[in-house]
């Protein structure tokens, strides 16, 4: 089956003992051009505390954040937030999200709240895709010796 970019479709789908092929049109492309990282590993508002539990356990010292973008668009909002919020975190610093958040609601995100837009961006995937801290893990990519990129849940 082929599913779109939308949480929402695919909340309810059960996926166990499946192979999942997730592509995206900004993410993939980081992850292959980010061929001299010593680690990647990826994230949304969903796993920020993990993120941040993991980076600190592991003892990484030099950390690049980077958000992504279509080549020539402006950062997604959502992406520059996160990634915010993680270096807030890791300097101990506070930021209010529910402030944030609800900013988002009005710039980019406004579209989930359009009822004419419902069938592209329906308005539950907003909420999933800014639930704070719903997952416990973060996703690692990894390269095999033929250079595939693989991707591992590492719960935290």
């Amino acid at each position: 089956m082929i599913f779109g970019n939308s949480p929402s479709q695919i909340e309810n789908i059960d996926f166990s003992g499946k192979t999942v092929v997730h592509t995206t049109s900004c993410g993939t492309q980081g992850i292959v051009n980010a061929i001299n990282a010593r680690e990647i590993i990826t994230g949304s508002l969903v796993n920020t505390i993990a993120i941040v539990e993991y980076i600190k356990s592991s003892k990484i010292d030099d950390i690049s954040l980077v958000s992504l973008a279509r080549p020539g668009e402006e950062l997604f909002e959502e992406d520059e937030l996160c990634a915010n919020y993680i270096k807030a975190l890791l300097e101990n610093e506070n930021i209010d999200m529910e402030i944030e958040i609800e900013k988002l609601k009005k710039s980019r995100g406004a579209r989930f709240f359009d009822e004419s837009m419902q069938q592209e961006f329906p308005e539950r995937d907003f909420y999933l895709c800014t639930e704070l801290n719903k997952f416990d893990f973060i996703l690692k990519a990894t390269r095999d010796t033929n250079e595939m990129i693989h991707i591992e849940k590492v719960k935290i």
